[in-house]
């Protein structure tokens, strides 16, 4: 499933991929739903295109509120870079 994921962020079609990641945010809003994938969507802090990039910052900062275990304190540094 993680994989699959990370499959439709990084799809060459940006508009079904900022969709997904549109979806991804919202439910982050209401649900931990999305916690458990919060390395792999760090993983692509460093991604070649700047779309996919953008997209995990956000969801990453959405997931933040959900983050007990401080994974984003961990890469706080990378992510204000």
């Amino acid at each position: 499933m993680k994989q699959d994921v990370l499959e439709k962020l990084t799809s060459k079609d940006d508009q079904t991929a900022c969709a997904y990641a549109g979806s991804i945010i919202s439910e982050s809003r209401e649900s931990n739903a999305w916690y458990d994938c919060f390395e792999e969507f760090a993983s692509l802090m460093d991604h070649r295109n700047s779309f996919v990039r953008n997209r995990v910052l956000y969801i990453l900062a959405a997931l933040a509120r959900w983050d007990d275990d401080n994974k984003f304190e961990r890469i706080l540094p990378a992510y204000l870079s």
